[in-house]
């Protein structure tokens, strides 16, 4: 099959699995990926699993990696959604073209660090930063649809978010009060490693139907947030990682690794899971929603316009479970680093500091070959141990081949961070990526953009 690699089920796999690239990236896959997607498939409930072009190991799923269980049947695994519940990505237009932006990059970036604060363990600078508890209580249950209660969001920027920024059924009593206590402090943080807030413009403009027409010109700057749910779901996968291993024999579920630890989705703490990764979800919305807030301020302070001119395009995420109907039947579709990419709204897949991100549109083939799923950017193609070459290890990449692959960027390190283990070296080609689902009528590519600025955890 043209871009596909079919891997039949054997031993106890439930399932077959398939990994989708062209064959350059079918032929550097890591075959501890592949592991980790055979290991999904032996998990009981398992209808489908599948691997994205921009698949690389991750913890129990691969990042680029997609299992769907039956709704009813099946079993949830924390593994299988990731440490940063809603890690996701964000895309608004400004009323600003290049000419005006690029001559004050540096001044744009300095004014956006005062209030959004980068780095492991980073705590807001912004108007939350002094939330009480049940006021958090209500934003985690509430999400983007509570901060526009809140005056921190539109109408816009609900409808323009997926799930209009609520995943529900919610529950905060389901969550711990570490995370509580954890996520309090960090509303509107940008986080550290590969997290970044990028200004971009655009380069070219591929399809102007009516249903994808955003309304943009060539030149025009846009901008690009990708976070998550930062210490707030990172507490709630351990804690639930956790509590579902010691429940594990009760289940008799036989675990190729516990990193997939799973629950039935029909028992309590299987329901338990998905309303603590809801909250952790509607986190993550909000979190992104109140940088784009300050963001707003700070544009149009410097440009003299109205907050309102800088519109959402679209917030998707690309760590979460979620319930869905495919071909009359409810299954629940685990997406870790891969993206949501249904035909009526627009999907994002960013690439890396100096490379081209897009803005994509699902097509009806996806809803019945992938689930309505595809990549989540690009993919790496190296550790971070390798980029650097910590302990015994050469550097696979210097500061020049990393000053090289960025000189048409303005990259900024918010925790001063050395930043080569993201370098655009360290990741697979995105336009690689693009193509190989391009090219098998999964997607079709709606706008491409490219980096002006970055400010990178």
């Amino acid at each position: 099959m043209q871009n596909r690699l079919l891997i039949p089920k054997e031993g106890s796999m439930r399932t077959h699995v398939v990994v989708y690239g062209n064959k350059p990236i079918l032929d550097a896959i890591e075959p501890s990926a592949i592991q980790q997607l055979k290991n999904a498939a032996c998990l009981p409930g398992v209808i489908a699993v599948l691997g994205m072009p921009d698949l690389h190991v991750g913890y129990g799923l691969p990042i680029g990696g997609v299992m769907v269980q039956d709704a009813e049947a099946g079993v949830i695994s924390p593994g299988a959604v990731g440490v940063d519940i809603n890690c996701g990505v964000r895309v608004f237009k400004t009323p600003l073209n290049v000419n005006e932006v690029q001559p004050r990059a540096k001044e744009i970036i300095h004014n956006l660090l005062r209030w959004i604060t980068t780095g492991v363990g980073g705590k807001s600078s912004n108007e939350l930063q002094d939330i009480n508890r049940s006021d958090f209580v209500r934003l985690i249950e509430g999400g983007v649809g509570r901060l526009k209660e809140m005056g921190f969001a539109t109408e816009d920027d609900v409808l323009h978010t997926e799930e209009k920024g609520q995943l529900k059924p919610v529950s905060s009593e389901a969550v711990d009060e570490t995370a509580i206590t954890r996520g309090k402090k960090q509303i509107g943080t940008l986080g550290s490693g590969n997290h970044f807030l990028e200004i971009q413009k655009v380069v070219e403009i591929y399809d102007r139907t009516p249903d994808v027409d955003f309304e943009l010109e060539k030149d025009q700057v846009l901008v690009m947030i990708h976070s998550g749910s930062r210490g707030f779901g990172e507490q709630i996968c351990s804690d639930y990682v956790k509590k579902i291993l010691s429940a594990q024999r009760e289940w008799k579920i036989d675990l190729s690794t516990k990193e997939l630890a799973a629950a039935p989705i029909s028992s309590h703490l299987g329901m338990e899971y998905f309303k603590a990764m809801a909250a952790s979800a509607n986190f993550a919305w909000v979190n992104r929603q109140m940088m784009m807030f300050e963001i707003r301020k700070v544009l149009s302070q410097m440009f003299s316009m109205h907050p309102n001119e800088f519109q959402l395009i679209y917030d998707v995420a690309h760590n979460i479970a979620k319930f869905e109907e495919y071909r009359g039947r409810k299954v629940l579709v685990h997406r870790k680093g891969a993206t949501r990419a249904f035909p009526q709204h627009p999907a994002l897949i960013p690439g890396s500091m100096g490379t081209p991100s897009f803005i994509v549109q699902g097509t009806e083939k996806v809803m019945q070959e992938t689930y309505g799923t595809i990549c989540h950017g690009s993919g790496r193609r190296m550790s971070r141990t390798q980029a650097l070459g910590k302990g015994s290890r050469k550097a696979m990449v210097s500061q020049e081949d990393f000053l090289k692959a960025t000189r048409n960027v303005l990259v900024v390190s918010g925790s001063g961070e050395d930043l080569r283990d993201e370098a655009p070296q360290v990741y697979k080609n995105i336009l690689d990526v693009i193509s190989s689902l391009e090219e098998v009528g999964l997607v079709k590519k709606l706008v491409r953009l490219e980096p002006l600025a970055v400010i990178k955890g």
